[in-house]
């Protein structure tokens, strides 16, 4: 056979392959790298104030105390409380928590109790404490006019207070409505000042009421450690220790995520003989519900409390209703809700609006307008504008954004101003989607309507810039934020630490991680949370289960997130066996899986080639055994194109249409890609224009996938044209894009336009890929243009882009094909002079494609 085949006439066109890849004539390929830029945002955040040091946490000792109305107990009790561990967020995303729950725990009078409050706070906590703005202020009532006077020149004092109290003629009264006018002031430290001096003095004694108040003080200021060191020495001094506060200091401990210290008061204060009150009882219930995992502690401790004669109020429905919404057990709550009527225990806006929240957790937004209906019949019950929040929050859960943009329309012609959170919800709702023109849209409406962005707004904002990698315009936004007064938080840190996972920047998620922690931010459990499903995504499953076992090892139980994080991270290395065993450890720990966990059940199964599980897995779902939400139709759709199943994969995308669920671009992508896989070009195009009809804008991977689709046909000027589209429409082709283009014409040996392209994609600032550079090398050997193939081969060594086992198989391919098989062998031994990475089991590997033939 001739050592060269007959070639097709070239056209007479410069030779920009030998101009690129020639030894005599080879510039440098272009850096292409769009590092994530971790230090600047690192001094960013560093650049402002830590939050407040925390306090060292105070272990009483009991060795003094005497045997005394069951003291010993109580103190002994006490100075064992376990170690203390802050759980400040604990939701299902890093924004969550923040944006989906118009809801507050605490009271201002009387002993805080859990509950939702009506009016989501904006965040204007304490706008002006000089002028004693924070709170009620019924104290001025109780204040003499010397009283008046005495608390101005206490505002006034910088020093001791000894000296002005001891020269002042104190009336009854006084100290204790003092004490509460400097608790609105928030002057805790002189609120403690005042409160250690009436210990001082016989004559002023402070009474049950006032104990009740000083720890409510330093509860407020999460001053955990002085509100346990008072409580112990209170009672060393045979100070009597009421139910309120006690419920006070267990209120204390769960405003500030010390759940156990929580707990084990309780336990005391029940063993040392004190009756708990209603409002103890929602305390713990809400303690409970927010610790996880604790459904049935809830549930007993709402059948003992009845036991024992303390009838249930609307705060403590409300309460248990809650804590399902935590675990996502809708059932429950619905039960919950119907037992409260039947109990005689009328609903009030708060109860159904937690309801709302229940449902929209859990994906059931059509039952949230059931319950809007119920709210909108009722006289003393009318939807507010945390109503309304919730119901939009419960759409975009559900996938449904646009029909949740259409509710605030709905809400604002009923007379209900939309705020921050309702912006908020949206922008973050869309910025997830993917639809930044429809989030910054928004967000332009909100600063128009004169509603002024929180932090919340710029975390959704940062969160959807870095889910695109735009990391300029991410940094844009934290300097916005700070230009408008805000700090960076937790949860701005979390959203870092995601945008690393999301972006597979693994050792950039370790060093904010690590930062975050020096900074003085002490991680919560969604913190962890984060970073466990950070590691997922970068398909780091032994680092998420290390940071899962330093979650533990800092106190902290898992909850349904972490769980789920855990599943994510198995799921993507299709370990479904492993995600099987945690989700059985998840049912054993009392959790009910949800739509996220059978989720990623799915792509286990999926991305584990197994078929038969996965099958059954989807049964289940059509026949509603487990709820078919929008999450799980989609993640249906993904899994079976996944696994290239056109048929499963278009009776999902059916399923989903049919249940009233609007497709996202995700979802209509999926199919585009499957059908072109398939080569069904006029669905894929149908699929095209129904995406535009819904208002979906094509992106990256819609172009991707139509000229991946025209590639598999052989229609590569096809494929050039959808390239021009992109830049007609201003979508920047990405390494991909071209890489596919250069494919195609090199599969039909126009190696000619393969290298303009290549030129064009270098022009650009894209570098090569080991993917491009295969693509020549076969398009050189296909034509058996052997040394065109090598330049390649030489070239990317020069470059830093090292040959893989498929690029020299191509090449002995192609030899074997045209019977050159000393050549071949001759190419092997040459490779393994010149390629230090070369071993012997690929060198093994090759010749047996040469016998092979």
């Amino acid at each position: 056979m001739a050592d060269k085949p007959s070639l097709p006439p070239l056209l007479p066109a410069p030779n920009l392959h030998k101009s690129i890849f020639h030894p005599q004539n080879s510039p440098p390929p272009p850096s292409s790298s769009h590092s994530f830029p971790v230090i600047s945002v690192m001094k960013l955040i560093l650049n402002t104030p830590p939050p407040p040091p925390r306090t060292a946490k105070f272990r009483p000792q009991a060795n003094e105390i005497q045997d005394k109305n069951n003291k010993n107990l109580i103190l002994e009790s006490l100075s064992s409380l376990p170690s203390v561990v802050e759980d400040a967020e604990d939701g299902k995303g890093v924004l969550h928590s923040q944006l989906c729950s118009n809801a507050h725990v605490g009271f201002e009078e009387g002993p805080p109790q859990p509950g939702i409050q009506e009016g989501a706070s904006s965040g204007k906590g304490v706008a002006d404490s000089r002028n004693g703005t924070f709170g009620s202020q019924s104290w001025r009532k109780e204040l003499s006019e010397t009283g008046e006077f005495l608390l101005h020149s206490i505002l006034q004092r910088d020093g001791s207070l000894g000296e002005i109290l001891d020269s002042a003629l104190i009336q009854e009264g006084d100290l204790l409505a003092i004490l509460k006018g400097l608790r609105q002031f928030r002057e805790w430290k002189k609120a403690l000042g005042v409160f250690e001096w009436m210990r001082n003095h016989e004559d002023h004694k402070p009474n049950e009421q006032a104990i009740e108040v000083m720890i409510r003080i330093l509860g407020i200021e999460a001053q955990c450690s002085k509100a346990t060191e008072m409580f112990h020495n209170l009672l060393l001094e045979g100070y009597p220790m009421n139910a309120y506060a006690y419920t006070s200091l267990i209120s204390t401990y769960s405003r500030n995520g010390m759940y156990r210290e929580a707990i084990s008061l309780f336990k005391i204060m029940e063993e040392g003989g004190c009756e708990p009150n209603v409002v103890t009882y929602n305390i713990m219930l809400d303690v409970y519900g927010k610790m996880g995992n604790s459904w049935n502690e809830v549930v007993s401790l709402f059948e003992e409390m009845k036991t024992r004669g303390i009838r249930p109020d609307e705060c403590t429905y409300n309460t248990v209703i809650a804590a399902c919404g935590r675990g996502e057990l809708y059932e429950e709550a619905s039960n919950i809700f119907k037992k409260m009527k039947a109990d005689g225990c009328p609903p009030g806006r708060i109860t159904y609006n937690t309801l709302l929240n229940v449902y929209g957790k859990a994906g059931l937004h059509g039952e949230t307008l059931n319950i809007l209906t119920e709210m909108e019949n009722s006289k003393e019950c009318q939807p507010d504008i945390v109503t309304y929040n919730e119901l939009i929050s419960a759409y975009c859960t559900a996938g449904c954004c646009n029909e949740a943009a259409a509710l605030m329309d709905t809400m604002v012609s009923k007379g209900v101003e939309p705020d921050v959170f309702t912006y908020t919800i949206l922008i973050s709702a869309f910025g997830k989607e993917g639809r930044e023109e429809k989030a910054l849209e928004f967000f332009t409406q909100m600063k128009n309507a004169g509603c002024h962005p929180n932090l919340c707004t710029f975390n959704a904002l940062i969160a959807m810039y870095g889910k695109k990698a735009k990391f300029q315009k991410m940094m844009s936004v934290f300097d916005k934020m700070k230009s408008s007064g805000y700090n960076p938080d937790r949860v701005t840190w979390n959203t870092m630490v995601a945008v690393c996972g999301k972006n597979g920047m693994h050792t950039h998620v370790a060093r904010l991680f690590k930062e975050m922690k020096k900074a003085g931010y002490i991680p919560d459990r969604g913190t962890y949370n984060t970073v466990i499903g950070a590691y997922g995504r970068c398909g780091s499953v032994k680092l998420a289960l290390k940071t899962y076992s330093q979650m533990l090892k800092a106190g902290f139980c898992p909850n349904l997130s972490t769980y789920n994080a855990l599943l994510n991270a198995l799921a993507r290395k299709g370990q479904w066996k492993e995600a099987e065993a945690v989700l059985a450890d998840m049912k054993d720990g009392g959790y009910k899986p949800n739509e996220n966990a059978y989720a990623s059940l799915l792509h286990a199964y999926g991305n584990g080639n197994c078929i038969v599980q996965l099958k059954a897995l989807a049964e289940d779902i059509y026949l509603e055994v487990i709820y078919p939400s929008w999450i799980l139709l989609k993640a249906l759709v993904l899994v079976f194109s996944k696994c290239n199943f056109l048929q499963e994969t278009e009776n999902a995308f059916t399923e989903l249409k049919r249940r009233g669920f609007s497709p996202d671009l995700v979802t209509y992508n999926t199919m585009i890609g499957i059908y072109g896989k398939h080569g069904c070009i006029d669905q894929a195009l149908d699929m095209l224009n129904s995406m535009k009809q819904d208002g979906w804008k094509p992106d990256l991977f819609t172009y991707n996938s139509l000229i991946s689709m025209y590639s598999r046909e052989g229609n590569c000027r096809k494929s050039e044209a959808i390239l021009r589209d992109m830049e007609v429409v201003g979508e920047k082709p990405n390494i991909m894009s071209y890489s596919i283009v250069i494919k195609a014409y090199s599969k039909q040996g126009l190696m000619q336009d393969a290298s303009r392209i290549l030129s064009e994609m270098m022009d650009s600032g894209i570098s090569p890929s080991i993917v491009t550079y295969n693509a020549f090398v076969a398009g050189y050997s296909n034509l058996a243009m052997f040394e065109e193939a090598k330049n390649v081969i030489n070239y990317m060594k020069k470059h830093g882009c090292m040959p893989n086992e498929r690029t020299y198989n191509i090449i002995v391919d192609s030899y074997c094909k045209l019977g050159r098989f000393q050549a071949a062998s001759e190419f092997i031994n040459k490779t393994i002079e010149t390629d230090n990475s070369f071993d012997h089991k690929k060198m093994r590997r090759l010749y047996k494609r040469i016998t092979e033939c």
